[in-house]
């Protein structure tokens, strides 16, 4: 068995020189809470924003929502007319045709 390794030196602490004084410390503190408060305020109103646009969507799908009923509504009200109107069409041609054909044989019966 050959020699055991070393363990490596522990490496030294790399700071800025020595350790902040409380006045740095406090500035840097108060630069990061000023920091988080702009990033906070930045995300409230991307919040705020995202919401108001939820909002408008959804009052324009509801909006059209309604006017698809109203729509389908008066598709269904004209189909409805439209059906009566040809049925009542339909009974006045088949009454004139039993007339004509009533004539027809009247006439029939009476060169014969």
């Amino acid at each position: 068995m050959g020699p055991k390794a070393k363990p490596a030196a522990k490496k030294a602490a790399t700071g800025d020189g020595p350790g902040m004084d409380p006045a740095q410390e406090a500035a840097m503190w108060q630069y990061n809470c000023t920091s988080l408060h702009l990033q906070l305020a930045e995300r409230s109103e991307e919040a705020s924003k995202a919401l108001a646009a939820k909002r408008e969507l959804q009052a324009r799908v509801e909006q059209m929502s309604k006017d698809y009923e109203a729509e389908k509504s008066a598709t269904f009200e004209i189909t409805q007319d439209m059906t009566r109107q040809y049925k009542g069409m339909q009974e006045e041609l088949l009454a004139r045709i039993n007339k004509l054909e009533e004539t027809v044989q009247e006439l029939n019966d009476n060169f014969a």
